[in-house]
């Protein structure tokens, strides 16, 4: 990944993270750590992410914290529910709530309105930079990629 890549995707997720501190506070809503929006199991919903996010997300491993529960994500730390790569996180990570930490619906729709608006200027600059877009499952492709093992 080119380095004006790199610094693009960064303030596109600086300016999503502004957007999302600033709906919280409106909301009342808070993240409640309590590692739901990292697991995915069978049926639950799927985070999609770009090549471009993967990538940048994957720059750095995640921690060796043994067998995962099923279709957590391998950045989850299953001792204190924290995503260990939190700055890395992609546009899905920063955007999807449980409906503990934000239980005002419209608020969620806000959220989304605002992860579309971030992938639209990663959209730019995947183009501008060559990239593969590859919109793919965030969880199964980092899994793929470190080998993750789940919980049976």
């Amino acid at each position: 990944m080119s380095a004006d890549a790199t610094r693009r995707l960064r303030l596109v997720y600086a300016e999503l993270d502004r957007g999302i501190a600033s709906l919280l506070r409106d909301s009342g809503g808070a993240c409640r750590a309590c590692g739901r929006c990292c697991t995915f199991p069978t049926g639950a919903p799927v985070l999609y992410a770009t090549a471009l996010e993967r990538e940048y997300l994957a720059s750095v491993p995640p921690g060796d914290h043994g067998p995962l529960p099923n279709g957590a994500c391998p950045y989850l730390d299953v001792e204190t529910k924290r995503c260990t790569a939190r700055e890395r996180r992609t546009v899905g990570c920063r955007t999807h709530f449980c409906a503990e930490a934000v239980g005002d619906e419209r608020a969620r729709e806000a959220a989304h309105a605002l992860g579309e608006r971030a992938l639209a200027e990663i959209r730019r600059i995947v183009s501008a930079h060559g990239v593969e877009w590859d919109y793919a499952p965030v969880v199964e492709r980092l899994a793929e990629r470190w080998g993750v093992h789940y919980e049976r």
